[in-house]
């Protein structure tokens, strides 16, 4: 049906979220991905993302924050067998 697409999000969409928030702890977020995405994809975003918030190009008080979380979910996406672990650890249920 036509209304079900609509409501399905595109693997291109970006997930809307802040590198710079605080609360956003999902690396997928980080990098502002869908879940879905390519490894291509993933690098694209990283170095889009680190090219605004390097503390070198960026003289904000938390780019160097920002630059850390975005290189570590960086580090995580980037590699399939992290990435996997990643998305098992996500997958389990919290107490």
């Amino acid at each position: 049906s036509q209304q079900s697409k609509a409501n399905k999000p595109s693997p291109q969409r970006k997930v809307k979220a802040s590198p710079t928030s605080s609360s956003v702890t999902c690396h997928y977020a980080v990098l502002q991905v869908l879940k879905t995405v390519s490894q291509s994809d993933i690098k694209k975003a990283y170095h889009k993302l680190a090219l605004k918030y390097h503390p070198d190009k960026n003289s904000s008080d938390s780019a160097a924050d920002v630059f850390r979380k975005i290189k570590l979910a960086y580090e995580t996406l980037s590699n399939e067998k992290s990435r996997r672990l990643y998305d098992m650890e996500r997958s389990q249920p919290r107490f």
